[in-house]
């Protein structure tokens, strides 16, 4: 299963072999969570940061 977010980019390859209805419910847990953090983590790194601010990293 391959997850993108929601411009496209891969965030995560799982490999999933006989899957049951459980498991594919945790699956799509982490992918929501997955693209959540993605979309959390482009909208930090898009905020201009404030003159003298410590780099990030």
């Amino acid at each position: 299963m391959l997850i993108r977010n929601h411009a496209g980019d891969l965030l995560a390859v799982i490999n999933i072999s006989g899957p049951t209805s459980r498991l594919i419910a945790r699956i799509d847990q982490a992918a929501h969570r997955l693209r959540a953090t993605a979309t959390a983590l482009e909208s930090t790194l898009a905020q201009p940061r404030p003159p003298g601010a410590a780099p990030r990293g």
